[in-house]
């Protein structure tokens, strides 16, 4: 099936990925491909508002460290993040960057890899306020896909 699109780029990746994920989400999601310039995460996490990586990331880094107060233990995280993504405009988002960005826009977010000989992981990355509110209503799921070295792309 061709549901690849978005920019085609080197990276280290398994033989046939495209078609792993075909078959363990039962053609129901496939592999979009993000541009591979240190906002591969914001990309993906903005893709579905049409917002561009850059703006996405700038508002998750304010977001961290307005937000950072009400995280109550995560307090001091959010703010490491915050320093991280402010320090050098290369440094790449990660789990804390995907809760806030769960937090800001309200969404559910899943996020995917393979851990190997074919099998693929899951895990709720979606903020537990969020989580709590939405409950079990139906509601957009936002699923990246994690290439498990340095890359973030969207299912």
């Amino acid at each position: 099936m061709a549901c690849v699109d978005g920019n085609q780029f080197e990276l280290q990746r398994e033989e046939n990925v495209e078609d792993m994920i075909q078959v363990h989400f039962h053609g129901q999601l496939c592999l979009k491909r993000m541009p591979a310039d240190d906002n591969c995460l914001f990309h993906a996490l903005a893709d579905h508002s049409g917002q561009i990586g850059q703006v996405a990331r700038a508002e998750v880094i304010d977001f961290l460290q307005t937000a950072a107060a009400d995280q109550g233990p995560y307090e001091e995280t959010w703010l490491e993040e915050h320093d991280y993504l402010t320090a050098k405009s290369t440094n790449w988002g990660g789990d804390t960057a995907i809760i806030a960005f769960s937090l800001l826009r309200r969404k559910r977010i899943m996020l995917h890899w393979m851990a190997g000989a074919g099998l693929i992981l899951s895990d709720d990355k979606t903020h537990e306020e969020v989580a709590e509110e939405l409950g079990e209503q139906e509601s957009e799921v936002i699923h990246l896909w994690y290439n498990g070295i340095n890359h973030y792309d969207l299912l």
